[in-house]
């Protein structure tokens, strides 16, 4: 392999304030493509260390073609450092050519099929692993995330929240850990939207703690015993750790009310009570079957049918509903149940 810089690879990202040798990651990149079973081969020009990694089980017969590789390279010095990735050219300078370019009459090769749902899934997987590379060892797959540090909060322009809280940001970093030599770094500053605590404005989840009615008017009964009203109310919340309280935003919706402290509540019924007996008369129908005579007296000739009505009584009775608030006890609707 010719360790020459060459065209620019298609996707380069610079870091800085690592502290890391580029090196040390460059070598732990030849590795991680090992052990996804790549063929590896490397190689350093200056402050820019190369590493080349084709699929073996290519399938091709031709003795002239060339197998799909990747190329990763690695430039700068501790304080500024830059990663390339892109398609490489196993076997040739990486100056002078592009993969799909004819050399010699010759083509080389290009990630198709499979290949090319393979070499897609490297790329994500490569860029994901070098994020959080061991700053120390240069280290892939071997950092472990530890627990995030707050470093600042900050309220924003805006109104409160639908849960009545403030709107916030959070500056915090994230911390790791490498599994190969114990090393432990933080990562960038990072920003992000909370909550925040109206009373000691500190981020928080706030805790639904039930429903406060702040005004209610009667509208009138829907059904026999059962009164609707317009109830206005508010979520209640508590701060889990401040214990400060306050209301949501109001909303108003019709429900079941009390006729008389008009509060939202069940109206269940209670008991019913016996107003007295009230008899009807039902009407019956008789019927009456006429059998022949002689050899056909077992046989029914005509039927007739006589109507007439008989007294039956029922017990009548309403429904009393109580309210759980204030125990307001009011009639309902009226039921009868037959006797006898």
């Amino acid at each position: 392999m010719t360790p020459t810089a060459g065209s620019p690879l298609p996707i380069t990202r610079t870091y800085t304030g690592w502290g890391l040798n580029p090196a040390l990651l460059a070598k732990s990149a030849g590795e991680w493509l090992k052990k996804k079973g790549y063929e590896v081969q490397s190689a350093a020009s200056g402050d820019t260390n190369f590493v080349q990694a084709r699929i073996v089980e290519t399938g091709w017969k031709s003795w002239f073609a060339k197998c799909p590789s990747l190329e990763v390279r690695v430039a700068g010095g501790t304080d500024r450092m830059t990663v390339g990735f892109g398609d490489g050219t196993w076997g040739l300078d990486p100056s002078q050519l592009s993969v799909g370019h004819k050399v010699g009459g010759f083509l080389t090769a290009v990630w198709s099929g499979d290949a090319a749902h393979r070499r897609k899934a490297i790329e994500s997987e490569f860029w994901a692993v070098v994020e959080v590379a061991c700053r120390a060892c240069g280290a892939l797959e071997r950092t472990e995330p530890l627990a995030s540090t707050v470093t600042g909060i900050s309220k924003t322009v805006g109104g409160l929240r639908r849960d009545g809280t403030l709107p916030g940001l959070e500056e915090y970093h994230e911390n790791f850990r490498c599994s190969a030599c114990d090393h432990r770094w933080e990562g960038p500053k990072k920003t992000r939207a909370v909550s925040l605590c109206p009373g000691c404005e500190k981020p928080l989840e706030p805790v639904h703690t039930g429903e406060t009615v702040l005004g209610s008017s009667l509208v009138g009964e829907s059904s026999p015993g059962v009164f609707a009203g317009d109830v206005t109310q508010a979520k209640n919340y508590r701060c889990p750790g401040c214990s400060h309280t306050w209301h949501g935003p109001e909303a108003t919706r019709r429900m079941t009310v009390c006729p008389a402290c008009v509060q939202p509540a069940a109206c269940a019924e209670v008991r019913r009570e016996v107003t007295g007996t009230v008899r009807r008369e039902e009407a019956r129908v008789a019927r009456s079957d006429h059998w022949g005579e002689g050899s056909k007296r077992h046989e029914i000739q005509s039927t007739s049918y006589t109507q007439y009505t008989v007294p039956v009584e029922y017990e009548v009775s309403v429904s009393v509903h109580r309210c759980e608030h204030c125990s307001h006890e009011w009639t309902g609707g009226q039921h009868e149940r037959r006797l006898g």
